[in-house]
């Protein structure tokens, strides 16, 4: 930690993200605490990085309102780093307080809502006249200060809007541009790279749904699935989820989040106009108490959607798991902790009610248009400078991932969140028995980590009858430290007073391969957000959709993985047998899992061990027969499409086939859900590259022309078979089922 940044003392680090850190620290000239981002060492040097870091303080300086954080001063630190000094927005965000209701189990009234919103549209107005577009508003971007009686203001704080990383002014934010903003709060017409006063009326729209419902309104875990939605379903409205809202609000709502913009209010002010409308309309209260009602899943999707994809990771049992995210640090301008929502049902998120649509075939074709946009920009979304993807963070990660061997109760700079959590008497073998019909170690594939999904057969290992993991130890640890349990269960999306059922769920289970999760230790009485590797054979607690949830050495929760630059740099010592390329992600399965298939360590026989339990329930289990040439990455179900046949030059196949099976079945998407209208991107837009895994078989990388890599294909040219092995290909084929 440095004892000095510039002429400033820092004090703490307030959050820190993947191209900066922002500290408190005191101006002792004036003895005042203010927020001073500084850019990340690993990005100092690049000029594309450094040039938006610098528009930032730019635009703040530029705004000079008491609506926005100011920006004070700019300079470089000794080693060349750039760094600008804010206001400390002391209060913290409204993140922070959304997070602490939830916890407490308080929920907002109408009228809280509605004040909270109406001041968010003012503060948007300001900004809107003195030019600017946010592009990135979210509740971790909405801050409050602390303000003086001096000022002539009977309240004692003041909302202010934070974090213009990606800020644009109105007059070139209409212009195309890279896409930007934080997928569950941006607009549909952001994924073309195109905003404006609208597009942060969107936003101002999700924040006061989430405020009013729990959950934003398309609750979804992957970047795609979120576009899809927005174009091609109708959020739940509000009085379908609470008892006292009024009809005004619901058509309020309805109007700011359309997906075409010409239909929203052209203005903040408008949309502030429209919330005091609202605010004055009297609400009939039958009780002292709301009551907020799940939403139910409709029959299906709107026409032309794709089917979902998989289900949430985590939360309350009843009505499936809410998108778990780290939590958020006070102050100005600090990493987002990402959406604190309540999720939806557990087999997978709510598509909402279908609505006739009353914009005609001209909207339709609008919306389709902005669909194929969107599987061009999903290819490219993740991991690019200044685009959020959806993790505990706004930014992916600088690179630097610690390996955490199985009995480690450290990760990083962090202590453990409990006492170890385990039996003793239970004793896992240094090497663990395998079975050839088993989940074999992850394949090394080019331009990503492979993902295994959740309810594989034999990816788990364990001891029949006996457990490592002890459940009521975790809970009895929490149950004692009031400060871990509240920060254990904001790391996980659940009350305080959850823990207890939300454990008992869980089930005890052993890793059979190096595992990729971000991990959270336990520091200055907050979770610490970690992205580290898990030893195979490490004792874990898995949710009903056999994602790992709580590694059980130290209690630590667990949650998805956050992206890394393309070269991680890895910390601590490593283990034998540690190997990157054949590092594993674990993703949900698509519905929830009753009996896990696990491989005993010590004998390599398969046994089943139904959901929430550690042992003395095991039965007898099978694996099925499995391909040796298969490879770990599943693929979801889905509609059997008829495939030209490959053609190849030799029985092997070449580079170049590869290459054109996938660039034709791209195409052939786009083609698909254009239905006639102009696409705005064609799969010539991408760049390719093949690498030759033998016997015919190709893995193809799918970039942004002399952009890095963003989508991998593993392609048999010999049946035509294309399978993605990442994230970002995982995320297309949810939008084209030929390429799933």
């Amino acid at each position: 930690m440095p004892e000095r940044i510039g002429r400033y003392d820092a004090e703490r680090v307030l959050g820190s993200g993947a191209f900066a850190t922002v500290w408190l620290a005191r101006d002792e000239a004036l003895d005042a605490q203010v927020a001073i981002k500084v850019l990340a060492e690993n990005w100092a040097h690049d000029d594309d990085v450094r040039r938006r870091f610098a528009e930032e303080a730019r635009v703040l300086w530029r705004l000079d309102s008491d609506r926005v954080i100011r920006v004070h001063a700019v300079a470089e630190l000794e080693d060349g780093r750039p760094y600008f000094v804010m206001d400390y927005a002391d209060r913290g965000s409204l993140a922070d307080r959304m997070k602490t209701r939830a916890s407490e189990g308080r929920q907002y009234s109408i009228d809280e809502a509605l004040d909270i919103g109406i001041e968010i549209a003012e503060a948007l107005a300001v900004v809107h006249r003195l030019g600017v577009v946010h592009r990135d508003l979210k509740p971790s971007n909405v801050l409050y200060r602390t303000i003086g009686s001096h000022h002539g203001d009977t309240r004692t704080e003041r909302m202010v809007l934070a974090d213009f990383g990606v800020a644009r002014a109105l007059d070139a934010a209409t212009a195309f541009t890279i896409a930007a903003g934080t997928p569950h709060y941006m607009a549909p017409e952001q994924s073309e790279g195109r905003a404006d006063e609208r597009s942060d009326v969107y936003a101002a729209g999700v924040v006061l749904y989430e405020l009013l419902a729990g959950r934003v309104p398309y609750p979804y875990e992957s970047v795609g699935a979120v576009m899809r939605a927005q174009l091609t379903e109708t959020p739940a409205p509000i009085s379908s989820i609470r008892d006292d809202a009024p009809a005004a609000l619901d058509a309020a709502l309805a109007r700011a989040l359309s997906a075409e913009p010409e239909q929203r209010y052209a203005s903040a002010t408008e949309w502030a106009d429209a919330l005091r409308s609202v605010r004055a309309v009297p609400v009939e209260s039958g009780s002292a108490e709301t009551i907020i009602r799940p939403v139910a899943a409709a029959a299906g999707a709107a026409a032309g959607a794709a089917a979902a994809t998989g289900p949430p990771s985590a939360g309350a049992a009843a009505t499936g798991p809410p998108s778990p995210g780290a939590a958020g640090a006070g102050g100005a301008a600090t990493p987002s902790a990402g959406p604190p929502s309540a999720g939806p049902p557990s087999g997978g998120p709510p598509p909402g009610p279908a609505a006739a649509s009353s914009s005609g075939g001209g909207s339709r074709r609008r919306r389709n248009r902005r669909l194929v946009g969107a599987v061009i920009v999903v290819a490219l979304i993740a991991g690019v400078a200044g685009v959020a993807v959806l993790s505990s963070g706004d930014e992916a990660t600088a690179g630097e991932i610690f390996l955490d061997p199985r009995d480690a109760t450290r990760v990083g700079n962090s202590g453990p969140f409990t006492a170890p959590s385990i039996d003793p008497s239970v004793v896992v073998p240094s090497t663990l028995a395998t079975n050839p019909n088993a989940v074999p170690p992850p394949a090394p594939v080019g331009g990503g980590i492979p993902s295994t999904s959740g309810g594989e057969p034999g990816l788990y290992g364990g001891t029949r009858d006996s457990s490592v993991c002890d459940p009521l130890k975790l809970v009895a640890f929490l149950q004692e430290n009031a400060d871990k349990a509240k920060a254990w269960a904001n790391t996980l999306g659940i009350n305080v007073a959850d823990i207890q059922g939300y454990v008992s769920a869980l089930t005890s289970v052993l890793l059979r391969a190096d595992t990729r999760v971000t991990n959270h230790g336990f520091a200055s009485g907050a979770a610490t957000a970690v992205q580290s590797v898990l030893e195979a054979g490490t004792a874990v607690l898995v949710d009903k959709f056999g994602v790992p949830r709580v590694k059980c050495y130290c209690g630590n929760p667990l949650v998805e993985p956050e992206p890394v630059k393309t070269s991680p740099d890895y910390r601590g010592p490593a283990w034998p047998g540690f190997e990157p390329t054949v590092v594993q992600v674990v993703t949900p399965a698509p519905q929830p899992i009753t009996v896990i298939v696990v491989v005993d360590v010590g004998t390599g026989q398969p046994f089943g061990r139904p959901v929430g339990t550690g042992g003395g329930s095991d039965v007898n289990a099978t694996l099925p027969p499995r391909d040796s040439t298969s490879t770990t990455t599943t693929k979801p179900a889905t509609t059997t499409t008829t495939k030209p046949a490959p053609t190849t030059t030799s029985g092997t196949g070449n580079s170049q086939t590869a290459i054109t099976l996938v660039r034709d079945a791209l195409q052939r998407c786009i083609d698909l859900v254009s239905e006639g209208g102009a696409p705005s991107g064609t799969a010539d837009d991408l760049g390719y590259d093949a690498t030759s895994d033998g016997g015919g078989v190709f893995t193809v990388v799918v970039s942004e022309r002399d952009g890095p890599a963003r989508g991998t294909w593993r392609v048999d040219t010999k049946t035509g078979d294309l399978t993605p092995t990442d994230q970002t290909a995982s995320e297309v084929g949810s939008f084209c089922p030929e390429l799933a």
